[in-house]
């Protein structure tokens, strides 16, 4: 590994070296126990420039077609693109706050800098991440090939989850020989502390890891009680303990739950849906995981696939950050236009504005974050899962939701009673009747493509 000193020893002879200094040691080159990172080029030449930036040291690579980070003990900061290249910005001095990037190794130019640190985590990702969901639906082979693309592109934070059926042994097989140089997040829905200890366990034989990077609690009633010995949360803490784990996140659908969660101190991240068609309150979260040092991990960025607008979406998240959002990618011509997005320099102009503003006028009441509110039901609906059936269809595998089971549990919309308790429930405004009907109805034309029988399949 090379050290400071010598990194400098290798720079173009016309850089300045004054460039390389702190502001508190203004006459001395940074000493090994300082951080500084330097490119290597195509064929061995060395040519970045930096430049001093407060406390930062600013490195500019130019005229790169490939290239790597080789550090010691960097301390990372900062990823940007412009015009004339890529900017890394990074502290240097040795009582900096360490930053650590999603892997040791990154090399590929495709991708934008724009890099997000997870609140107290100081991991830092990309703010392009797979969210591997949809990968239950695609074969193996063609899911591996996928997901190294994406590598391959740079994308470095994978998020996954036990309950997605075969997503994590796709992502085992695809990832496991570059584990050092991802961050893989997993979930578990177990309530007790011996069914989270068993979900780990396989998670980690799954993924082929000998270590979770994030693992979460997936969308939890209520917060645990962290004195309960025998909850899900003391297994994952325990784990911890054991270096299985590095951190502990939790994934909800209900803002109050979200909200508590964050302010209880128990977890480093948070994942929660955000879109560009988010209520005010929903977008309070950001700020207020800020203020606690959680990191923020978007869910359902696309609602689920309501929002067509990728570009908008893209420019929005772009404002927030400190969010990280989670793109489900199960074609490759979703991840080229995923890249491809991510390598523009979005603006956040007056026509996106005008877009995001349509989005959120036509679609803010047409998307269920399936938060249970609504519950329960005098007919029986199970509404959060209907609700949200034509999602499911279309980005879970749906053999599940085509049995008699879920025909039956669908066909009981039709004795909705109009109560609208549901909808007086719905934190989000929804017409939870109306949409439960325009579900029923996608829901047996999709019935009948699929199964070639209608309504005659329920016994």
């Amino acid at each position: 590994m090379t050290t400071p000193a010598s990194a400098i020893e290798t720079l173009r002879p016309d850089v300045n070296r004054h460039d390389f200094l702190a502001p508190e040691r203004p006459n001395t080159a940074p000493t090994d126990g300082h951080s500084v990172v330097f490119a290597q080029m195509p064929g061995g030449e060395d040519g970045p420039v930096l430049r001093e930036q407060c406390e930062r040291v600013s490195l500019e690579l130019l005229r790169l077609d490939y290239f790597e980070f080789v550090a010691h003990a960097a301390r990372y900061w900062a990823f940007n693109t412009h015009a004339s290249g890529i900017s890394v910005a990074l502290f240097v001095g040795p009582s900096s706050p360490s930053l650590e990037l999603g892997g040791r190794l990154l090399s590929n130019p495709k991708v934008s800098m724009n890099y997000v640190s997870l609140g107290r985590t100081r991991i830092l990702v990309p703010q392009l991440a797979f969210g591997a969901l949809p990968l239950q639906r695609v074969p193996a082979p063609e899911a591996i090939k996928l997901l190294r693309r994406a590598f391959d592109a740079g994308i470095r934070f994978f998020d996954t989850a036990r309950a997605y059926s075969d997503s994590e042994e796709k992502l085992g097989l695809a990832l496991h020989d570059v584990r050092d140089q991802i961050v893989i997040a997993t979930k578990t829905m177990a309530t007790d502390a011996a069914g989270a200890r068993g979900d780990l366990e396989t998670s980690l034989s799954k993924l082929q890891t000998k270590y979770i990077d994030i693992i979460q609690l997936h969308n939890p009633a209520q917060v645990p009680d962290p004195n309960d010995e025998q909850s899900a949360y003391a297994a994952l803490s325990a784990a911890r303990s054991e270096g299985l784990v590095r951190f502990v996140g939790i994934t909800n659908h209900r803002r109050q739950v979200a909200y508590d969660a964050v302010a209880s101190g128990l977890f480093d991240t948070l994942q929660f849906p955000l879109s560009h068609i988010s209520s005010a309150d929903d977008l309070s979260l950001v700020e207020h995981c800020q203020n606690h040092e959680v990191g923020f991990i978007a869910m359902k960025a696309l609602c689920g696939g309501l929002l067509t607008n990728v570009t908008a979406a893209f420019a929005f998240f772009r404002t927030l950050p400190s969010v990280v959002p989670i793109w489900g990618i199960q074609r490759e011509s979703e991840l080229a236009e995923f890249l491809a997005l991510d390598r523009q320099s979005l603006v956040f102009s007056r026509e996106i504005e005008r877009a995001i503003e349509k989005d959120r006028q036509e679609l803010a009441t047409s998307f269920c974050r399936g938060c249970g509110y609504c519950l329960p039901c005098p007919a029986e609906i199970p509404i959060p899962m209907a609700a949200r059936m034509s999602f499911l269809l279309r980005r879970a595998p749906h053999q599940q939701f085509l049995t008699p089971t879920w025909q039956q549990n669908m066909q009981r919309i039709g004795d909705c009673t109009e109560c609208r308790d549901c909808a007086s429930r719905c934190p989000y405004g929804l017409d939870t009747p109306g949409l439960l009907k325009s579900m029923l109805v996608d829901y047996d034309q999709f019935l009948g493509e699929h199964v070639g029988c209608g309504l005659t399949c329920v016994p």
